[in-house]
């Protein structure tokens, strides 16, 4: 597969009729280059929305491939699964591993059209805003295996460091490409800027206290670090935003920006 990938590139780079051949098709060079998803795609356990618990399962089993919108669809028909996610608008979500000169794993993430959609969950019960994403995103992804981060808590007159626990680490750091989240001005003055307008730097997939979770890491138009994490079991924004998710948010932001510079020298990174 990966002499497959670097020829391909090559072909593409040397005759651009082969690499306009993928927007005729409707597929990319990645997705050509990928190897084919097993016939059964696990589902992550204790995952409520059907969607992000293909995409965990993926994740979680180390699996390499594209699943495009038809399998998707498939897949969700199969299991009689609703999502409240737009996944009608993702053409396909294709997983490669280190080869071929790309330093870690790979993900690329193709929309059918530059995309400006209300969030999907709710704080509060209020729907905070709108989410938009580049029609194609590219991202990093680097499996860390168990670690844990430190918070220091303010305890009497001095503080104390309080351990936070990750198991089964994945962070993607976005290497190509947008995610903003837009939140909305009153939303914004009704939680009194517990969260805030968010571009997007770099996401995780973790297990806290034995449950998935997902990070979103990013700045604000102030450029001050801003996070928020979603608990797949609950379906649900973890808000308020505890300390010890805002320490793992600070740390993992800095970790994905510190591999993602490693990666563009041509540095070696875990």
């Amino acid at each position: 597969m990966a002499l497959t990938f670097g020829w391909l590139l090559g072909l593409a780079e040397s005759c651009p009729a082969f690499a306009q051949a993928g927007a005729v098709t409707g597929r990319s060079l990645l997705e050509l280059a990928a190897p084919a998803l097993p016939d059964e795609i696990p589902a992550a356990e204790e995952v409520k929305d059907p969607v992000f618990a293909l995409l965990i399962g993926l994740v979680e089993a180390d699996i390499y491939g594209t699943l495009d919108q038809s399998r998707l669809v498939a897949e969700l028909g199969r299991r009689n699964a609703k999502s409240k996610l737009p996944y009608e608008h993702v053409l396909d979500v294709t997983r490669l591993p280190a080869a071929d000169g790309r330093p870690t794993n790979e993900v690329l993430v193709r929309f059918d059209e530059n995309i400006k959609l209300p969030i999907p969950y709710s704080i509060l019960g209020y729907n905070p805003g709108s989410f938009r994403t580049s029609r194609v995103c590219r991202f990093r992804e680097w499996q860390l295996g168990d670690i844990e981060v430190t918070l220091q808590k303010k305890e009497g007159d001095g503080y104390v460091d309080v351990p936070v626990p990750l198991e089964d680490v994945h962070l993607f750091g976005l290497l190509d490409g947008e995610i903003d989240l837009d939140i909305d001005a009153w939303v914004d003055r009704l939680l009194g800027g517990a969260i805030d307008d968010t571009e997007i730097s770099a996401l995780m997939l973790c297990r806290y206290e034995g449950t998935w979770h997902g990070w979103a890491m990013g700045y604000n138009k102030k450029h001050k670090g801003r996070s928020g994490a979603l608990d797949f079991k609950k379906d649900s924004v973890v808000f308020p935003n505890p300390d010890e998710f805002k320490a793992v948010g600070r740390k993992m932001r800095s970790r994905a920006e510190a591999l993602l510079a490693a990666a563009a020298a041509g540095r070696k990174t875990p």
